[in-house]
């Protein structure tokens, strides 16, 4: 529940003591329970699920990487290169280079959706 609304709410600045705050939690406690269960740091997860999605708007959008920082809330574009290659081990132009083509012929990004039987006139 708690990472769905990370996820619902990553393209706002989120903090460890805004998440929280919204479950009715110390942040001392949330991070506990964000070690205990998923292995890492509550902002670990936070950014996380801003840099996954930063990947694809990378690889589905033409937006410059500032727009993308913006667009999740980053405080500065500085900050969100640091953390993107942290993450991903590339920066957000390499990770587009890379992967822009890879990213469009797969299957499981755009699945071909077969077309219904002619069932004639029944």
């Amino acid at each position: 529940m708690i990472k769905n609304w990370i996820r619902i709410h990553s393209h706002e600045k989120l903090t460890v003591e805004q998440v929280a705050s919204e479950f009715k939690m110390t942040p001392v406690y949330l991070t506990k329970l964000f070690r205990e269960y998923e292995k890492m740091t509550t902002i670990h997860f936070i950014n996380l699920t801003k840099i996954k999605q930063a990947e694809e708007l990378l690889l589905t959008t033409d937006l410059s990487v500032k727009e993308i920082a913006y667009e999740l809330s980053f405080e500065n574009e500085k900050y969100f290169l640091r953390v993107f290659k942290q993450i991903s081990s590339l920066t957000p132009t390499k990770y587009r280079d890379a992967y822009a083509k890879t990213y469009l012929n797969n299957v499981e990004v755009d699945p071909t959706i077969p077309l219904p039987e002619d069932r004639g006139n029944q």
